[in-house]
């Protein structure tokens, strides 16, 4: 995905390309399920739609 990523042009937001560890953060948190998190313990619903549904969110989780 982050090979994907840095040659389809899309842009992270803070540096000149994407990094696995970067990826793999953004997959592995609750935000892109819609969930809102505090010190790394999911809170409850986000206020923003979910990108991923939860199950598929803990599916992307790591092990």
């Amino acid at each position: 995905m982050t090979i994907w990523l840095n040659d389809t042009g899309v842009a992270p937001a803070t540096s000149k390309s994407w990094q696995t560890t970067t990826v793999r953060h953004i997959l592995a948190s609750g935000r892109i399920a819609g969930l809102r998190e505090h010190h790394g313990q999911v809170v409850g619903r986000g206020a923003w739609p979910a990108i991923i549904t939860p199950p598929n969110a803990t599916a992307s989780s790591p092990a």
